[in-house]
């Protein structure tokens, strides 16, 4: 313990304060000299050793009327080692605008209260540390070789506004396990050299990172696997200038913004977060921009999933991977085509946003269900064209969700073009008797969903037998029997089509030479007509 005979002027100042909980300011007026950056030039009377700070934080020293209340010190620059590990903290620290030589230690500590703003360390140790209120390391805050918060739980707000922090090798800040009773604030001009590790952390308010830098080139900016936000997770604006942001499984009580963010990792995952769940609205919008893959596979969004005006990019690979989500709405209105596939396999929404000037060249829509189609603009057959986009070759059910949500629209006849859309992509995987057969029952009941064409057939082929059976009589048609009802030319042609009816002509007369021929040709159709129309009827023709 340092003797009182030893302290300095501006210790013994320190002592006296901490006893009322007041400030010692040792700053000198001149804010670009007062910087904790220009330390090196202070004069000795500003420097206060971290052994008085430890005896006053434990209780080891007292001031002259009594407990120490706060230790509070502001353009000091702080010598030695600060070591509080496993330390129960008297009273709350302050220490505004200083220039600490070595990292501070406050591993297993306990502490009501503990605030740097505007201060610069090397580094900070606080694995397992428990605060009462408030941790502020902010307005300036400068850690040269990062903080570590691994497991430590805060009973207040975790404040890191305008921060920053330089792994120099390492993460930047390593708070795997961190608990935050309150909000985590990394907002305004926050920066972070190195990877921001949340994995496992528990925010019992809001996490944002509004207007943040984050940098880690080559690794991951953000690894937040596991996180959970009782409220919203704020992204705005926030800039990654390389690295990755990693969120899988993390759960978000409320909204998740990134509208205005710029991400960027080439070649890599700007944004994965698989089997991340959101309770509200997910937002890419707002000039959002990433530079690498947005994936989100397998999330849970209870409200939107909004990309309008975004800026998508991943040549020659996936710009957005959305396979297996679910989500009340997705807006896919991007800014641009993206530069990628954009990937919706099986992923089920309720309503779904898009604008064929932002289409993908290439999608996967294998799965992909919808409940409503919002944009009403696109006709049948650029939406057809849509389909046509995704990878895979003929998939039966993408055209039956289509066709489903026109029904369910009440648009009953753009149901039935995307169902004959269907039969004739089909034909692509038969064989060529398939091939012919699917040819015939487009051309003649248009694969069920047109079972008026056959009767346009069978019209036709009437008025030919018609006109062929009567130049035929006499001359080509003899009674089969001595007595024979008189020949009529319409009701035999009808007798010889329809295979099923008996109206008598038939029988009673023998057709020859070109009469003959055509009989033949209209039992063959009639055959055909009948039974494409029953098989259109019973909906044969409308099954995969």
């Amino acid at each position: 313990m340092l003797a009182d005979a030893e302290l300095t002027e501006p210790e013994r100042q320190l002592v006296l304060a901490a006893s009322n909980g007041e400030l010692v300011d040792l700053r000198a007026g001149d804010a670009h000299l007062d910087h904790p950056s220009q330390a090196g030039r202070w004069e000795a009377a500003r420097t206060v050793r971290a052994d008085l700070l430890t005896e006053l934080l434990t209780g080891r020293r007292q001031s002259e009327t009594g407990a120490v209340r706060a230790v509070k010190l502001a353009g000091a620059r702080i010598t030695g080692v600060l070591d509080l590990e496993a330390a129960r903290l008297a009273c709350p620290l302050l220490l505004d605008g200083c220039s600490v030589d070595e990292p501070i230690n406050l591993m297993e500590a306990q502490a009501e209260a503990i605030r740097l703003p505007g201060s610069y360390v090397p580094g900070i140790a606080a694995g397992q540390l428990h605060t009462e209120g408030n941790l502020e390391f902010n307005n300036g805050f400068t850690a040269s070789a990062g903080i570590c918060l691994a497991g430590a739980h805060i009973g207040g707000r975790l404040d890191l506004d305008d921060a920053r922090l330089n792994g120099a090798g390492s993460p930047a800040l390593d708070a795997d396990g961190l608990t935050v009773r309150l909000s985590m604030f990394c907002r305004h001009g926050f920066t972070a050299h190195g990877e921001v590790r949340l994995r496992t952390a528990q925010i019992g308010g809001q996490l944002n990172f509004i207007e943040a830098s984050l940098t880690n080139p080559g690794g991951r900016v953000l690894a937040a696997l596991g996180l959970t936000v009782g409220q919203d997770m704020f992204c705005h604006r926030l800039s990654v200038a390389e690295g990755e942001i990693r969120m899988t499984g993390a759960r978000i009580g409320g909204q998740l913004d990134f509208s205005g963010a710029s991400l960027t990792n080439p070649g890599g995952y700007a944004f994965a977060a698989r089997g991340l769940t959101v309770g509200q609205d997910i937002d890419f919008t707002d000039g959002f921009t990433a530079e690498g893959q947005v994936q989100l596979r397998d999330a849970r969004i209870g409200g939107r999933l909004d990309f309008e005006g975004a800026s998508l990019a991943n040549p020659g690979g996936q710009a957005v991977s959305l396979e297996g989500v679910t989500a009340a709405v997705l807006v896919l209105i991007p800014r641009t085509a993206p530069d990628g596939i954009v990937d919706l396999t099986n992923a089920r929404v309720g309503s779904f946003y898009d604008d064929q000037a932002s289409w993908p060249t290439t999608m996967r829509l294998r799965g992909f269900a919808y409940d409503k189609l919002e944009n009403d603009a696109t006709s049948v057959t650029d939406r057809l064209v849509w389909l046509g986009s995704s990878e895979g070759g003929y998939i039966p059910g993408l055209y039956e969700q289509l066709a489903g949500a026109y029904r369910r629209a009440g648009r009953i006849e753009a149901a039935r073009r995307i169902g004959v859309a269907k039969e004739l992509s089909r034909r692509t995987e038969l064989t060529w008797p398939g091939k012919v057969w699917n040819s015939l029952l487009y051309a003649t009941v248009g694969y069920g969903y047109r079972n008026w064409l056959a009767a346009v057939w069978l019209g036709a082929l009437l008025v030919l037998g018609s006109l062929v059976f009567a130049s035929a009589y006499p001359a080509h048609m003899h009674s089969a029997a001595p007595v024979v009802p008189s020949f009529q030319p319409v009701i035999y042609a009808l007798d010889v089509m329809l295979p099923i009816v008996n109206l008598g002509q038939q029988q009673a007369w023998i057709p020859q030479g070109p009469a003959l021929a055509c009989s033949w040709l209209l039992t063959g159709t009639g055959w055909i007509l009948t039974t494409a129309v029953v098989a259109g009827l019973t909906n044969a023709l409308k099954r995969d």
